[in-house]
């Protein structure tokens, strides 16, 4: 099922042996045929005990193994925040059949067209799987903002609280030669709720179908499979020796999905912070003492507020400010420009508290995600002089790849040795470069040659 020759690939297959659907012959494993009459078939990987195929794009994941998994790191050039490279290969397979009776027949007393040869093969997926901290990075940021946030509320509240100081100041910078006793009174601000607000936005993979960004693992997978091969059967159905290319518009391509899927993510956890925050409610309920110049009680003042952080922000609300009895100097006018200042101040004091904090956490998120797509492309350029992906690999057909061997046999009387290979790896020698490349060849199967009674 598998042939390397280097040995540095550091090849995973401890996940091959789970899983497997009924009726599979296993994960690696190898099945043969041979009859008299010069029909012989071989099929190698995940197939059924009778050298079927049993994997394509189209097969559950329920009906796979794990896949391998393949380090790139020995391969690719060190990158900063990028922490590992790996290429993960799903469940494959392959299978060939000779009727060697069938083509000399053909050859002898017809018109030649029939080979009797048959080659099957099939890939369940393909993906680049590259670490960086720059991913967990984000949520937390996230979650280190909704901690500020949550108690930026605590700062907010309560009679010596933030809120209560900016109306404490408003009112003093008010009463020109009066002068700003004792404060009563409570001050509130509802819960914010921004954990029940985020839900599994800090948790859920983003994906668009050909890129996956798993933020609690920090891995970010590339579908090769469905963005190199063919939409609908990803890598299989493909012509014989297909060449999968690695190129600079796959890293157009990926870096461009990943900026998209986070600015639409970002976009969407500072719209579901800043509404939780708006519908936040504030209450005041607060009574000031007014002093003369000499420190004598003249009267208490009376401020209400009872509104959403959003319309205290955006001043389309009002904090009637009342007298507990009246007195000369405190006109009605004086105490509506008081009321109108206390939302502003108030509103100050809750923009730079809550609302800016979110607006930084934005200008973190967009800084991350550059940083981020620059690793990633950085990355992905190396590719094409790191690793080779070659898929239907058939000897005997054109534009097979160097190095693959093929017997030709002795025509008419011994046939050629038909053989495919599911997917052919090849990947940078970095301990020896002279060496060049270092070959996998996952589910290969061969059948013949055969030989014709004389």
């Amino acid at each position: 099922m598998v042939s390397a020759l280097g040995g540095i690939a550091g090849l995973d297959l401890t996940g091959l042996t789970v899983g497997l659907p009924v009726g599979s012959a296993g994960a690696v494993n190898q099945y043969t045929q041979v009859s008299g009459a010069g029909r012989s078939v071989a099929a190698s990987g995940l197939v059924s005990n009778t050298g079927g195929v049993l994997v394509s794009a189209d097969t559950p994941p329920s009906e796979q193994p794990e896949p391998a998994r393949i380090s790139l790191s020995q391969a690719l050039p060190a990158v900063a925040n990028i922490t590992d490279a790996q290429l993960a290969v799903g469940a494959v397979a392959s299978s060939a059949t000779l009727d060697w009776y069938s083509a000399v027949r053909s050859s002898v007393w017809g018109d030649g067209s029939l080979t009797g040869v048959t080659r099957d093969y099939g890939i369940a997926s393909l993906d680049l799987e590259i670490e960086s901290p720059l991913v967990t990075s984000l949520t937390t940021s996230v979650s280190q903002t909704v901690t500020a946030l949550d108690a930026a509320v605590v700062a907010l509240a309560g009679t010596n609280g933030l809120i209560s100081g900016a109306i404490r100041g408003v009112v003093s910078a008010g009463l020109a030669l009066l002068s700003v006793g004792s404060v009563t009174g409570t001050v509130t601000v509802s819960d914010l709720g921004l954990t029940s607000a985020l839900g599994t936005l800090l948790t859920t993979p983003l994906t668009d179908g050909g890129v996956t960004i798993d933020l609690t693992s920090g891995i970010v997978k590339v579908d090769l499979a469905h963005l190199l091969g063919d939409d609908a059967g990803g890598l299989n159905d493909l012509s014989p020796n297909h060449e999968v290319v690695l190129d600079a518009a796959l890293v157009n391509d990926v870096t461009n999905r990943v900026q998209s899927l986070l600015e639409a993510w970002s976009t969407q956890v500072t719209n579901t912070l800043t509404s939780a925050i708006g519908s936040a409610t504030v209450t005041v309920a607060q009574r000031i003492e007014v002093l003369s110049i000499l420190g004598i009680r003249l009267v208490f003042l009376n401020v209400g507020l009872s509104a959403p952080v959003a319309s205290i922000v955006a001043g389309t609300t009002s904090a009637p400010v009342t007298l507990s009895t009246p007195i000369i100097g405190i006109s009605l006018d004086l105490l509506q420009t008081l009321g109108l200042s206390t939302i502003t101040g108030v509103g100050t004091v809750l923009t730079k508290e809550l609302t800016v904090r979110v607006a930084t956490l934005g200008t973190t998120l967009t800084a991350t995600t550059s940083s981020l797509t620059t690793a990633l492309g950085t990355t992905l350029a190396a590719l094409p002089s790191a690793l080779s992906l070659r898929v239907n690999v058939q000897p005997d057909q054109p534009n097979a790849p160097p190095g693959v061997s093929f017997n030709p046999g002795s025509p008419p009387w011994t046939s050629p040795a038909y053989s495919v290979t599911a997917l052919r790896l090849g990947l940078l020698d970095a301990v020896s470069p002279s060496n060049g490349f270092a070959y996998l060849e996952l589910a290969r199967s061969t059948a013949g040659s055969s030989t014709a009674p004389y």
